[in-house]
């Protein structure tokens, strides 16, 4: 019964298959006894480097989108503000035009020796009206410029925070991709882990697709 599963023979020459097999045992950084399957150290050692550097760059990369944010919401916040810096500089010089005007035309009114008339209210009241339009004139380019400034620095900052995902899943790729490249480099050295077979290492067996008890490389 045995016989006819593949177990007998196959348990019987172990040995025998181990020392025959038409491919290396010990690469000089691994070896398989038959047995037991020793990696390169340097696997893990590599894995572990660059998962430091990883996470130093990750931490340099977190720290400088948090400064950027901030240094950026600060601006944004600015601009939000009815007493942003920017609209002040667009409404004040218009204001102090109209101060000055209505300076001027009450000193005439004064010397044409035409205070409180009907001719100064209106004259008064229309230079108040014109300068009101103008301050909201400016108030609203102002304030338009304003809204195109955040959405530029909205944009801005969304596409910062993608380039930092993109980054991170890029830092975060790199040491797996390391590690990986040479575990294939050593267990195709010693003609394991090929896309033909499936292994599973598990109380000194090797175990393959048709449930066939076998070492690598024989029938």
């Amino acid at each position: 019964m045995s016989g006819k599963l593949g177990f007998g023979s196959k348990k019987e020459s172990l040995s025998q298959q181990s020392t025959s097999r038409p491919y290396f045992t010990n690469t000089g950084y691994s070896s398989w006894s038959g047995t037991k399957l020793n990696l390169d150290p340097s696997i893990r050692t590599l894995q572990e480097e660059a998962l430091g550097r990883s996470r130093g760059m990750l931490g340099n990369l977190s720290q400088g989108f948090n400064d950027y944010q901030t240094n950026t919401m600060g601006i944004r916040n600015q601009l939000v503000s009815n007493q942003s810096p920017y609209i002040q500089a667009r409404v004040n010089p218009v204001a102090q035009a109209g101060a000055t005007r209505l300076g001027a035309l009450q000193s005439d009114l004064g010397l044409r020796q035409m205070g409180g008339s009907s001719f100064a209210n209106q004259a008064l009241s229309n230079l108040d009206f014109d300068t009101a339009r103008q301050i909201g004139d400016a108030s609203a380019i102002a304030n338009a410029e304003s809204l195109s400034a955040i959405t530029g620095l909205d944009k801005d900052m969304l596409n910062a925070l993608i380039g930092k995902i993109q980054v991170e899943q890029n830092i975060n790729g790199f040491s797996n991709e390391v590690a990986q490249q040479r575990l294939h480099q050593e267990l195709s050295s010693l003609g394991l882990g090929t896309t033909s077979q499936s292994t599973i290492y598990g109380r000194g067996q090797n175990i393959y697709g048709e449930g066939k008890f076998a070492l690598p490389g024989t029938d």
